[in-house]
């Protein structure tokens, strides 16, 4: 009792600079990490953060939607429903009681394409495919940001090398953080 399993460090490291480019602090984290891993006291480092997260950036002609008849935020709870799922009700059946969630098919949405292929209702009832108000870019970005204390942060994480304490540990990153740059 009183004794764990884990071992080694964790860190955030906060970008105070207001800088708004995550790219640029992407290469601020990967060069820590390159200079933990080159200290003989740390054996091991690595981060959680990553700006070359595949994705997709989803495009709305807001003056076509309009055209069209389309409300934006209807047609987006749509796909978040669709997609997703959304929770309707509840029923008793044989004294059990059941969740009811709506979302479309698995065949509908097996490929990220096929959104384009799902339909939307107009105000006035017709049905409008999202494709003809909206384009599906493949981009590049981070999967989550994690802010600490409201300033964009990246957890690191690291082993200390066989023969030194996690104490030389922490005491060989603050020194290497001395040298991050500004911000």
């Amino acid at each position: 009792p009183g004794f764990g399993n884990s071992s080694g460090f964790e860190m955030r490291l906060l970008d105070k600079s207001g800088n708004e480019d995550l790219n640029k602090t992407s290469v601020v984290v990967n060069d820590f990490i390159k200079a933990l891993e080159a200290d003989n006291v740390i054996e091991s480092a690595s981060t959680t953060f990553d700006v070359g997260f595949p994705q997709y950036m989803l495009e709305i002609d807001y003056d076509l939607a309009a055209k069209k008849g389309v409300s934006v935020e209807n047609a987006m709870n749509t796909l978040q429903t669709l997609l997703g799922s959304q929770y309707a009700t509840n029923f008793i059946r044989y004294g059990q009681m059941y969740k009811v969630m709506v979302q479309s098919d698995a065949f509908t949405r097996q490929k990220p394409e096929d959104v384009l292929a799902l339909y939307v209702k107009t105000a006035e009832g017709e049905m409008v495919p999202y494709s003809s108000f909206m384009k599906m870019n493949r981009v590049y970005g981070p999967e989550q940001i994690t802010r600490y204390n409201m300033f964009n942060s990246a957890m690191v994480t690291g082993q200390a090398a066989p023969g030194f304490s996690s104490g030389q540990a922490i005491e060989a990153v603050e020194k290497l953080a001395e040298s991050l740059p500004q911000g």
